[in-house]
């Protein structure tokens, strides 16, 4: 019934090498902390030392007094201000004296040339680089236009803000103004604020 057979011895090492060698690569893989903590090098930094606090408990202070006796005593010195060096602080500011300097000004030395005559040639240039001719009139038309004032919008109210101590509130662009800055409050009769 049974039949026994028999393997070759090459089939035979085959067999127990795949049967040892998965417990060898288990046996490989599972190493101890400690030798982990061998091959890593010192830690730059001690653990850090905690205290527990008990919260609400009172914690006792014991005082060190120190007798005056064997304190040294403080030395003074006197300061000679004659050999002391002063540095301005504020080399660009200048204090003004007391007493100005006045520059008269004789006005026979002047040479004065009414308008119209002189050089006709003579021009002036402006902050821009243009020519201005002297001595001549620049015409100048006017032109009158309306004066349209913006119709006014009804603002939504104000808000307050999320972060904020107190019950302050505030009016911006999304609010319906025109800009997020206020440069004219007035009140009328009927006690409307109007902002601008």
């Amino acid at each position: 019934m049974f039949r026994q057979t028999t393997l070759s011895p090459s089939a035979r090492i085959s067999g127990m090498l795949m049967l040892l060698l998965p417990l060898f690569l288990l046996a490989a893989c599972s190493g101890t902390s400690g030798d982990k903590d061998a091959s890593l090098p010192p830690p730059l930094y001690l653990q850090p030392k905690t205290v527990e606090l008990k919260a609400g408990v009172p914690i006792p202070a014991t005082p060190k007094i120190i007798h005056p006796d064997s304190v040294a005593k403080p030395q003074s010195f006197a300061v000679d201000h004659a050999a002391l060096t002063r540095i301005n602080a504020h080399p660009n500011r200048h204090p003004l004296p007391n007493e100005r300097t006045t520059i008269p000004i004789d006005r026979s030395q002047l040479k004065t040339i009414p308008l119209g005559e002189g050089n006709p040639d003579f021009v002036l240039l402006s902050s821009t680089g243009d020519t201005i001719p002297t001595g001549v009139p620049v015409p100048a038309t006017g032109k009158v236009v309306k004066a349209i004032h913006s119709k006014p919008t009804k603002a939504l109210p104000p808000t307050t803000k999320d972060a904020a101590i107190a019950h302050l509130q505030y009016l911006n662009v999304e609010h319906g103004m025109a800009s997020s800055f206020v440069r004219a409050v007035l009140e009328d009769q009927s006690g409307n604020i109007w902002l601008g």
